[in-house]
């Protein structure tokens, strides 16, 4: 994960902005010739100054200090025949020193105009997600022709139980918005429990064309070994697997009756 800092800063809120209307910040910010990682990092960290006129808030998990805004990933984002690229800042604590803090990650969005690049718009909060103070991994999932979204991964382990989740997001109406997170794998294999109550399992993620032609379903197939939640059962494990569709309605991701 690539991190370039801007330095510190006083925390004040990173809410979400009108989008699809151009910031004060973003006049005339652009640069000329191919896509330059260098010339985004800095228009980028300089739009996410102005994040800061929002109403105040506090990242998640840490008191009200200085934060410090880093520039930390570069995803292609084309969309309909257009070549765009977002830039995602996080804002954490300086020097990740709180550990049970989660990063505040906003993002610019460049398109290609004539001889160079300019910053289309920017959201100042996109999500709130990450341990350690940093934001989780992050690449391209298509969810349809045409539609990227950005797919955070984040894992987490507490007492023993160990846990993957999957964060979509994607334009819808004109913003960046969250349309579905699940867990992809889970375990508590650290927690040194008996073997009748130790458990694993993992769900393979399918994005397969259905009904909605603008987005595609997302099949997740999940085997391995799961807790009994209930009867006299309850707390040992068996072996488990099952296949959950996921299907594009009314702004997000919504589980389909088996």
């Amino acid at each position: 994960m690539r991190m370039l800092s801007f330095g510190t800063e006083l925390l004040l809120c990173v809410a979400v902005s009108c989008v699809g209307a151009r910031s004060p910040a973003q006049s005339a910010q652009s640069f000329s010739g191919d896509w330059d990682e260098n010339n985004a990092t800095e228009i980028a960290l300089q739009i996410s100054r102005s994040w800061r006129s929002a109403t105040p808030d506090h990242i998640q998990g840490a008191p009200e200090k200085a934060t410090q805004s880093d520039v930390y990933a570069f995803l292609p984002f084309d969309k309909s025949g257009v070549t765009r690229w977002l830039v995602l800042v996080a804002q954490s604590p300086p020097d990740y020193t709180c550990h049970a803090c989660a990063p505040v990650t906003g993002g610019v969005i460049f398109t290609r105009v004539r001889d160079g690049f300019e910053a289309d718009y920017d959201q100042p909060k996109i999500i709130s997600l990450g341990a350690f103070g940093k934001p989780p991994q992050t690449h391209v999932q298509n969810l349809g022709h045409g539609r990227p979204a950005i797919a955070f991964e984040m894992n987490s382990m507490a007492q023993g139980y160990a846990t993957t989740t999957l964060t979509l997001v994607t334009e819808v109406e004109g913003k960046l918005k969250k349309v579905l997170s699940l867990e992809t794998a889970a375990s508590n294999e650290a927690a040194a429990l008996p073997e009748n109550q130790t458990f694993k399992w993992r769900a393979a993620l399918e994005f397969v064309p259905g009904p909605n032609p603008q987005y595609y379903d997302i099949r997740a197939t999940s085997t391995g070994t799961r807790e009994i939640k209930d009867g006299p059962n309850a707390g040992k494990v068996r072996p488990q697997s099952s296949t959950v569709i996921y299907r594009f309605s009314d702004g997000a991701y919504q589980e389909q009756p088996k």
